[in-house]
């Protein structure tokens, strides 16, 4: 499945779960719909609210006593790993290496893990890599891409 139509699919089973629209809506859009009702109690968010929520930190920051690894100006590796399920490492930087630029802090993990495994908080680095070092000589000279990348991807260069 394409990485986007899991996302689709997922908001989707979400929306249908929830019982927003049905299976058979689903399948036929332009078909009759049910009425959806509100749930009991719920009160539609004010423009005010909206902007308030929209305006406060809703990072996945979290408190860890693991040390970071990694310091700014490392140079590091970007692990030549291909996983089966979800992950957020692009496969255009494995195995290549970059510098760190920035620490993010631990923030939950967000790659998909085989059941029962849990890594736990992981540190979140920004990782400069020159283009030519991802693309060879069709990488322009003066560019740099940025990838953020969780500790558990990277290695000492």
């Amino acid at each position: 499945m394409p990485y986007f139509a899991k996302w689709l699919y997922a908001r989707e089973r979400i929306l249908a779960e929830a019982g927003v629209f049905t299976a058979a809506e689903l399948a036929s859009p332009n078909g009759p719909m049910t009425p959806f009702k509100l749930p009991a109690g719920f009160k539609p968010a004010t423009p005010a609210e909206v902007v308030a929520f929209l305006s406060t930190d809703a990072s996945e920051v979290v408190e860890t006593d693991v040390a970071p690894q990694f310091a700014v100006g490392d140079s590091v590796r970007a692990k030549n790993e291909h996983p089966a399920g979800h992950t957020r490492m692009p496969r255009y930087v494995r195995g290549r290496e970059g510098s760190i630029v920035k620490r993010h802090g631990a923030h939950r993990f967000q790659d998909e893990l085989p059941p029962g495994v849990d890594i736990g908080p992981q540190q979140l680095y920004t990782v400069a890599f020159h283009s030519r070092s991802l693309w060879g000589r069709r990488g322009h000279a003066n560019d740099t891409i940025h990838v953020d990348l969780w500790e558990y991807h990277l290695e000492r260069a």
